[in-house]
């Protein structure tokens, strides 16, 4: 009786330990996503806001 309800605990402990793992998967996901997001938007977006506009060549 005791080694079928050690079992049960072990596979609810795995279990669990699963469920952590995922959490913890799902968050490196989203911060990884969120670090990506950021760089691009240095790399792409951030740049054009603080160029010098007075080197816009114009031709009319």
């Amino acid at each position: 009786m005791t080694g079928i309800f050690f079992e049960v605990s072990r596979l609810v402990d795995g279990m669990q330990t699963q469920k952590n793992l995922v959490e913890v998967a799902l968050m490196l996901g989203i911060l990884s996503n969120v670090a990506l997001t950021v760089i691009l938007f240095v790399q792409l977006g951030y740049k054009p806001f603080f160029n010098d506009q007075s080197q816009l060549i114009i031709d009319d």
